[in-house]
């Protein structure tokens, strides 16, 4: 993505959708295109004036047209631990397991509302033990998937 200022993803032989790296990696145009393009959290929502209630609270997403049952992906960098009790902590969840990587590591989350396990990608410092109960805060839109 980085060597191109447009690109194109065909599935059988179709065109699924076009445009800059950053509009198909933020916006995709389906769920197989979001996981093609990295990694996701893909979350059931419920949709209401550009809010979304999921297992991480409340969302703005990037739709607020849209009202009633979807999905909403968001991409791993944009969620971020914390301390849990942060004041900018949208959700509590409980670590399962940290998968040290070096620069950085991966860390499997279980939402206490409905148990969804979400794998996020953080730096190596400061890692929480397993067990434990962490923050999470979401940047930026959750990007709607078209149904």
């Amino acid at each position: 993505m980085s060597f191109a200022d447009q690109l194109a993803v065909m599935r059988q032989g179709r065109l699924i959708q076009s445009g800059s790296p950053q509009q198909l990696y933020s916006q995709p145009a389906d769920e197989a295109t979001a996981l093609f393009l990295g990694e996701a959290v893909i979350l059931p929502a419920q949709i209401h004036q550009g809010k979304a209630e999921c297992g991480l609270g409340a969302i703005a997403v990037n739709d607020s047209q849209f009202s009633g049952q979807g999905r909403i992906m968001l991409r791993p960098e944009q969620l971020e631990l914390q301390l849990a009790g942060s004041q900018q902590s949208q959700a509590q969840a409980r670590v399962l397991e940290c998968d040290f990587g070096g620069h950085d590591s991966l860390i499997d989350l279980q939402l206490p509302h409905d148990n969804t396990v979400l794998q996020l990608r953080t730096s190596s410092w400061n890692l929480p033990s397993p067990g434990s109960m962490v923050g999470i805060a979401v940047q930026g839109r959750a990007h709607l998937l078209p149904a």
